[in-house]
Parts: structure tokens; sequence; C-alpha cells
């Protein structure tokens, strides 16, 4: 590629990402940008007028605001590119019409709607549309439909993400959101293309996210954002491949059979095992977020360098999360013959850096073309990628053993010398020490990350995980030649953002993190921690499946956008606004549909109940999108491995939870052992409150009150319900007589006269303590009110 037809790529990939700009000034009422080229770039619609008017608030923008535009670029090569995409006239300007009907024609159904559109359009109807929450819309066949949420006009930030059942929207309103954009806008002038895409995006997303890039029917929930991000993307891949294969005409671009699309996973492989494998509990949770955050990273720096070597945009990262990313490339010989060097190289770097701990795995690559990318293929080509993924599963790091053998010479040498690393027993130690250079590096970003203000990236050449990545405290200046600086978790004008959900807590009047052993300490009652580990039920499922006939290529990358988002920047901030999580709960990682948290055990409970209440605003109690979790206590000396497997079973007996048919309905959490829906966790959990506020007016001798004994009798009578339940053959003859034993107990030791107040009435206390073995499946999950209660009575000394 020349450098002129370099040039070209990146004015296109510009063009595509803005030029549907008009729209958001159109809906804003900003007249000032509206040109007066509509016979040069709107359509006649049916001689009643000119249609898609918005391509003449896109003109009049860019020309205004051409200055902030990147330099080396022809500007008005740019503003052509993105203004007539509704009237070609070019075949550079075709690339963008064509990218852009690729996009949003894929999620429009009939051409009766599209008419619809232009009507909204000429009645100025699109003000009145709201931005629906596309996790609020999901539907799998067993579950009812849902009713629909809308996100407001509000950047994304804090939790608008969450949204809201009543969206009011308006010019008014369009046009406060317009004025922030544009200041943030103007900031961007100054910056070079490669730092320039990257902070447009940033900038796009926060104040594009809640728009809806169409507003007839039912397409409002395809953002404005999403859509220019994968009309971007479609466009580069489209003069590329165009061009490598000496094609680039408007007869060609517009040929919807060729293959001219290549769809590349990447995923990280071993990363739970990875995280947690610590052979020492010193400095464990400064490893455990340094680990998880450098996969994140490493997901990211692979990504791009991907795309570096093949000269493209970040614009082509079509989805990235929990250590997996898809790419969209354009589909050349010269591209498709260099993935097998890319994977022996990859595999190779981490062979090198992580002995075989972790695996990277690139997948062939699944050809597309523009039909594939239609709505009636978009499922079909979205399962035959997942196809390609698993079956690149199956080579795990061949090409990098088959280059390199088997056994790594140099670290066993180093190995025979030194001895392993004391924490992370893979590496060797350096020269008189007890810990390798790898693990001693991450322990200072641990340290870090939590303080972070900027990180800077540098994608170009792989290296030690160090030289790639550097984490700022402050404004300082960047340290690598050719970086991407970006800021961590709050917007700043200028640059490109990235949400991390690293929140852990300090010591009180002290800038240190506290340690496992301090958050066992802050416990109620005894001093333990508790692990909490959740993830999306049925994703695979959801995203191939909940859709329906509405499925497309931009909805897939919102859902994932979305979720993502929620787990991450909103997860954050979601911890820090709640002063209990924030000084008790310490993040493991959290991001794409799964988290995993390590607290004070009794903050860590309640943790549980509020973010599932947080889940169920996201999809508008969507019974189609729900989460199953687990949780297990610890004390804080004990290898975080084995705390991570204990829940990772509990999760896992959690996802098997059934109904009384047998059939396994998930969408449950796992504690002391014992499985239960969500509003019973809820519900159990006060009365679990409720028991130790009875259990303290004991210790105190006050009434009403419990005492210890005759509460935790209740987990014998609960273990041999259970017993019968199901049938153990090695029942005891007493286990028949738990129910009898339920009432002689009570009657004994609580008097008939004593009350409690419960959901704002007096009732016998008595009575109330026999509603939690009021049947055999009640007493069952009476364990977890039950043993809450003992936990917080039990202080270590």
């Amino acid at each position: 590629m020349t450098e002129e037809e370099s040039k070209l790529q990146k004015e296109i990939v510009l063009a595509a990402w803005l030029h549907d700009i008009g729209k958001f000034a159109q809906r804003a009422g900003k007249t000032k940008y509206k040109s007066d080229m509509a016979e040069q770039l709107c359509p006649v619609y049916k001689n009643t007028g000119h249609s898609h008017q918005h391509v003449l608030y896109t003109d009049g923008f860019l020309d205004s605001f051409k200055d902030v535009l990147p330099d080396g670029l022809d500007v008005s090569t740019v503003i052509s590119l993105a203004s007539n995409h509704h009237r070609s006239s070019t075949t550079e300007e075709w690339i963008i019409a064509q990218a852009d009907r690729i996009s949003s024609g894929s999620d429009r159904r009939n051409e009766r709607e599209k008419e619809e559109a232009i009507e909204n359009e000429i009645h100025l109807k699109f003000y009145e549309k709201p931005m629906e929450n596309i996790l609020s819309t999901l539907h799998l066949d067993t579950f009812a439909k849902n009713k629909i949420s809308y996100f407001a006009l509000k950047p994304l930030e804090k939790d608008a993400i969450l949204g809201t059942q009543d969206a009011v929207i308006s010019k008014e309103l369009y046009a406060n959101l317009w004025e922030k954009f544009e200041k943030d806008f103007k900031q961007l002038q100054g910056l070079k293309y490669d730092q320039f895409i990257p902070a447009l995006e940033t900038v796009l997303e926060r104040y594009w996210w809640c728009i809806p890039s169409s507003t007839y029917k039912t397409d409002a929930d395809i953002s404005l954002f999403q859509h220019a991000k994968t009309t971007a993307c479609f466009a580069e891949c489209l003069y590329v491949y165009y061009l490598e294969n000496n094609s680039l005409t408007e007869e060609k671009l517009k040929n919807s059979n060729d293959k001219s699309f290549l769809f590349l996973n990447g995923d990280i492989s071993g990363i739970q095992k990875y995280i947690f494998d610590l052979k020492t509990t010193k400095n464990s949770s400064k490893l455990l977020r340094s680990r998880s955050f450098q996969l994140w990273a490493l997901s990211k720096i692979i990504a791009e360098y991907v795309l570096t070597t093949f000269n493209l945009s970040t614009s082509n990262i079509v989805t990235m999360s929990g250590g997996k990313f898809l790419l969209c490339l354009p589909n050349t010989k010269k591209i498709r013959d260099t993935i097998p060097h890319l994977k022996t190289e990859i595999q190779t770097y981490f062979l090198k850096e992580f002995n075989g701990k972790l695996a990277f795995i690139l997948s062939d690559g699944t050809e597309a073309s523009q039909d594939d990318l239609s709505n009636k293929n978009v499922i079909t080509l979205i399962n035959t990628i997942g196809y390609d993924a698993d079956n690149a599963k199956q080579k795990k790091m061949q090409l990098a053993l088959q280059k390199n053998g088997s056994v790594l010479d140099a670290l066993y040498d180093k190995l025979q010398k030194n001895g392993a690393c004391e924490f992370c027993g893979i590496n060797a130690k350096e020269d008189n020490a007890d810990i390798c250079g790898n693990c001693k590096k991450l322990i200072d970003i641990g340290r870090d990350l939590v303080r972070a203000s900027k990180i800077e990236f540098t994608v170009n050449k792989l290296k030690h995980f160090g030289e790639m990545v550097r984490i700022h405290n402050s404004d300082t200046d960047s340290q690598f030649p050719d970086s991407i600086t970006y800021t961590v978790n709050k917007y700043q004008q200028g640059f490109p953002v990235i949400n991390l959900p690293y929140v852990a807590p300090r010591k009180l009047d002290s800038d240190d993190l506290k340690t496992f052993e301090d958050l066992a300490a802050d416990s109620l009652g005894n001093d333990k921690i508790a692990m909490f580990k959740a993830d999306i039920d049925n994703l695979g499922l959801i995203f191939t499946s909940s859709l329906g006939d509405r499925m497309s290529f931009s909805r897939y990358a919102d859902m994932s956008n979305i979720l993502h988002s929620f787990f991450s920047s909103y997860y954050a901030y979601f911890v820090t606004e709640n002063p209990e999580f924030k000084e008790k709960i310490y993040t493991v990682f959290s991001g794409g549909d799964d988290l995993c948290i390590v607290g004070s055990w009794d903050a860590v409970f309640d943790f549980a109940v509020e973010f599932h209440k947080k889940v169920l605003q996201i999809s508008n109690k969507n019974a189609s999108l729900t989460l199953s979790a687990g949780i297990t206590l610890s004390n804080s000396s004990v290898p975080i491995e084995k705390i991570a497997h204990e829940a990772e079973e509990a999760l896992e007996k959690a996802k098997n939870q059934t109904d009384a048919t047998g059939k396994i309905c998930k969408n449950a959490i796992t504690a002391f052992g014992t499985t239960v829906s969500w509003d019973d966790f809820e519900s159990l959990l006060e009365k679990g409150k409720k028991l130790k506020e009875l259990l303290d007016n004991h210790h105190q001798n006050k009434t009403p009150n419990l005492s210890t004994a005759l509460v935790y009798k209740m987990l014998y009578l609960a273990n041999s319900a259970e017993r019968i339940k199901k049938g153990d053959v090695q029942e005891l003859l007493s286990d028949h007589n738990w129910v009898s034993s339920l009432q002689y107990m009570t009657a004994r030791n609580i008097s008939e006269k004593d009350t409690i107040i419960d959901d704002n009435k007096v009732v016998s206390l008595r009575d109330w303590f026999r509603t939690l073995g009021k049947s055999p499946e009640e007493i069952i999950k009476s364990r977890i009110a039950v043993s809450y209660a003992l936990y917080t009575q039990r202080k270590n000394k």
C-alpha cells in the first residue's frame, strides 16, 4: 500500500466514524450547522422534498470543526466522504455508503419500515423515540417477554447505564447533551491520528451510547455509537480488501457475495488457574489484582498488536472482554498468510512469559460476505465464528511447541541454580532473592493500580509486560515512544478512557491498602473473609437466540459492550459509592459477564443482595437475563487457590439448581452449602440479621432473646431433614423426629408471651421461629439464616 493509499484509508475510517454526527446535531436543533448543500447531498423522496437531511448537519459541523481533525489528512476529503453516504458519486464515497448499509441495513427488515423512517425524519418525529435498553428486550423461549426499559440522554458515567422505565426525550435534552459533546470534541484538536481515533471513540461512546441510530418501529435499540463503530470497521475492511484485490469499484463494493471480511477470535486460556495459583498468602491481594489486570491488558495489547501488524485501526475490535476478543479484518491473502506466523509469534511469547501456565489461542478466522452479515444469516455467521474458536482450542500452543520444543532449557537451568519463586512457584528466583522478576513487577503494579490516574500502553512489539504497560499516579508525560495514554475510570478531555473495576479498601489514616487479614478483622463476629463469584447464566444462548429475527452484528456488539460496561465501570462506581463496600470489598476481577470479590464476610453477603438488585435493574427484571453466584467463607490464612476452588464449586452448585420438575433453572445463589433463589436469599439474610439481634439480646440479658444452643440446634434439624429428603441410606432414626423436635424445643425455650416486629407487624417469637422449619425445604434453606447469625457471635480472640 502506497503512502497516499494509507492516508486515504485513515480518511475513510475517520469519515465513517463521523458520518452520522449530523443526526445528533439535527435532533439537538443545531441549525447553525445545517449546510445549504441539499441538492448535492440529499436524496429526493417521492417528490416531496429532500430526505436524509442529517447529512447537511454532518457537512456543516465538520466544516466548522475541521481544525479539530488530525493533521496530515485531507480534511475536505473526510467531509465529502462523511456527507455523501446517501448520495454517493465516487468509489471512495460508496465505501462509506456501503459500510453504512451493511451496519444499519442488516438491522432493518423491509422497505416499508425504511419508508416509515424517512417519514419520521420529514415530520421531525425522531425526537420522540428514546434509546431502548437492549438487555431489557432479550427473550428466551422458556420465559415471558419483558417490559422494555430505556436509557436517558446522559453521558455514560455513574449509574446512567442502569436505564429507566420512563425516559423523557426532547429537543432540549438533546441540546444539553450536545453542548457537553461539542465542548469535549474540541479538546481532540492537536492529536495525531493514532491518538485521535481512540480518544474520539471515548468521546463518541460517552455521548452517543444513549442515542438511537434509528428511530422507527423496534429499531431504537442500537446506539449511534455502535452504528458508527461498526460502519468504521466495515469501511476500513472494504477499502483494504478491494484495494489489495485491485478491484476497488462501485460495482464490486455492492457485490454482497464476496468474502471480504475475516472474523478472528483471540482467547487467553487458563485465566482463573493463573490468577489464583499463589504459593503464599504474602502480598496475595496485590498479586491477585495485578494478575487480573495483566490478563485484561494482554488481551487488549494482543488485539491491538494484531491490528497494528495489518495497519488497521482499533475500530476493527468488535468485542473485547473477559480475556477474549473478536476482530473484523479485511479477508486479503496477505492477512490470511500472515495469521499462522502471528499465531506462532504470540504463542511463543506466552510460552516464554508464562512457561505454559497461560496459553493464547488465535483462531484461523471465519470468512464472511456482506450477505452473511445480513439479518437473515448473521446467527449462522456468529455460530460459525464460535465453531472456529472452539476448533482453535483443540490445537492450543501447538505451533509454539513445534518451534521451541516442550522443554524450556533456560528456565530449567535457572530453576536448578536458584530454585522456584516462593510466590508463583513457576519462574526461578532472582539471584539472592526469594522472588522472580515477574512477581516482583506484578506486586508493584498491584500496589499502584488502585491509585492509577493514567495507564500507558505500547503495542508495536511484544515485550515483557512491564515494558508494554506503565502506570501513572499523576499527570506525568508518556514514557514510551509511540504509546497511547489512557485515563482510568475518570473521563478527562482529550484522552481515551479505560474502565477498570479494581477497587481496594485503604487502612484508616493511611494510604496503605488493607490486607486480607485486615478484612477478616473488620468482619462482624468471626474473623473471616468471604469470596463471591458470579456470572450471567446462559450467556451463549443469550447471544445467539434471545433476539430472534432482530439479531444483527451491531446488536451482538452492543449487548457485549453494555454488559462489560456494567461489570467494569458501573461495578467500580457501585462499590465506591457504598461506604460499607468501599471499606470492606476487594475486587479480584470483574468484566464481561462475571466477577469475583473478596471481603469481610458479612459485607460480602450484603454485597450479593445489592449487586443482584442492580442486575435486575439493568435488564428491567428480564427473566431471560439472570445471575448465579456462590459464596464461601474462609480464614484469611488459607491459600487463595483453595478459597477460589470452593467458591467455584458453590457457583456450579447454584447453576445446577433445579425446580420442582427437576429442570435446571439456575438464577440462584449458594451460601453455607445451601442453594436458594435470590428472593429466598434476601429473605434469609434478613432473618439471619433478626436472629443476630435475638442472640445479642440473650448475651445482654434482654428480651426477647434466643440462646445460641437453640439456634445451633436448627442446623442439626436441617441436616436431618435433608438426609430424609434425599433418601440417604445413612439417615438416623432420630432424623425422622425433626418436626416434633422443633416443636418441643421451641415450646420449651421460647415463652409464648415473647413477641417481635416482623414485616411491620407484632408476631409471636415462637411462631416466627417455627416458620424457619415449616417444611423440609424451608428448614434446609434456614441454614443460611442460622449460619449467618451464629457467625456474627463468634469473635476470634
